[in-house]
């Protein structure tokens, strides 16, 4: 018998049908990874996260000097956004692209991978831009409505140049992350305000509720800021609608970094915006809400050559457990604490129940920084 199978495996090598057996199931093998790969990418939720993993299935097969990906998501502005990993590390981008448009012109006839030496022959003043990445080859990102990225793949660390079975794989693995970002990217969307960039009031709710549920099951805590621009309405009226748009903006900016990478940051409506601080004490809440007022008040917001000052008011409640009924009485409590605030002379923050302790502490502080 073992005799008559080494005869069957000479005849197989003889014939050469045994290198192409291992060849069949080499490419086999990389099918299954490449399937496995994609539905890991579609678990990821941040661009980020997504061209982290993409860095991560490359590093398996080799390394290219540069792996960047430039997007372009917003219609209604220029700004391109760029994720950048020098051999395959995150990495500051050594190239801006001021202007999207000649790229969706190019692409919009190639739907697949280019080498860059041809986008030199087709479009050479569009490839020099790109020149400083070392590129080698260039993968479009389609979607729904059109081109909305590019993937620049640089040469390889080794200095070799990349395989028949490489490009292959680079074009079906960014076939799939092209899908995967376009999930992310409307995702995003999704749970985004647009005009400041923060959280919608309809993601907030959801993520409020998970959060009250989780202080019924663990006895935990947590506190919930609302905070309302002083006089907005004076702004807008001085300085119009689109200074008031910057200052909203910038605020953003303010809060979120005012507060820990784990808080959810809302717009709540208008001028006024929420803060959940999870896992939160009563006195860190209000060190929270005082930090986020002080930076606001240092906070100056250009605007054709005038220098715009805001200050906020705050209002503070917060939950443990027994719950309060529902997510709304918790706002309205907020709320009323903002009330407070507002009638106390505004640029302030106020506790809804501050308690004995804190009660007292702010008898001796003019401003009740309990």
């Amino acid at each position: 018998m073992q005799s008559d199978s080494l005869r069957e495996y000479t005849t197989l090598e003889n014939a050469g049908l045994l290198e192409q057996l291992q060849e069949f199931q080499t490419k086999t093998h990389d099918y299954e990874e490449l399937i496995s790969q994609s539905l890991e990418m579609f678990t990821k939720t941040s661009e980020g996260d997504l061209v982290a993993y993409l860095s991560g299935c490359l590093v398996q097969r080799f390394i290219p000097s540069y792996l960047v990906v430039f997007l372009h998501q917003d219609e209604t502005s220029k700004k391109i956004k760029n994720i950048c990993f020098q051999n395959l590390r995150p990495a500051s981008c050594p190239v801006k692209l001021l202007d999207f448009e000649p790229y969706r012109e190019y692409f919009g006839d190639i739907p697949t991978a280019v080498s860059f030496a041809q986008m030199e022959d087709d479009v050479p003043e569009y490839a020099d831009a790109l020149r400083p990445l070392m590129p080698d080859i260039i993968i479009p990102l389609n979607g729904l409505t059109g081109l909305y990225g590019f993937v620049v793949l640089g040469r390889k660390v080794l200095d070799d140049d990349y395989t028949p079975d490489e490009q292959t794989y680079i074009q079906m693995l960014f076939n799939y992350a092209s899908i995967g970002l376009q999930n992310v990217i409307h995702y995003t969307s999704s749970v985004t305000d647009f005009k400041t960039r923060l959280y919608n009031h309809s993601f907030f709710m959801r993520r409020l509720r998970e959060e009250m549920n989780r202080v019924g099951r663990y006895y935990s805590s947590f506190a919930l800021l609302v905070i309302d621009i002083d006089n907005f309405k004076k702004l807008n009226d001085r300085y119009g609608h689109l200074a008031g748009d910057r200052i909203l903006f910038n605020l953003s900016r303010v809060i979120e970094d005012s507060v820990r990478a784990e808080d959810i940051v809302s717009r709540y409506g208008g001028e006024e915006f929420l803060v959940l601080l999870t896992q939160c004490s009563k006195r860190s809440a209000y060190i929270a809400a005082e930090r986020i007022r002080q930076n606001t008040e240092a906070l100056e917001t250009s605007y054709h050559g005038k220098d715009i000052k805001i200050t906020v008011s705050i209002g503070s409640t917060h939950c443990t457990h027994p719950l309060k009924a529902s997510p709304n009485d918790l706002i309205k409590e907020a709320d009323e604490a903002l009330y407070r605030a507002k009638n106390g002379g505004r640029n302030r923050c106020e506790l809804f129940a501050p308690g004995l302790l804190m009660a007292a502490n702010a008898l001796r502080n003019d401003r009740h920084e309990y």
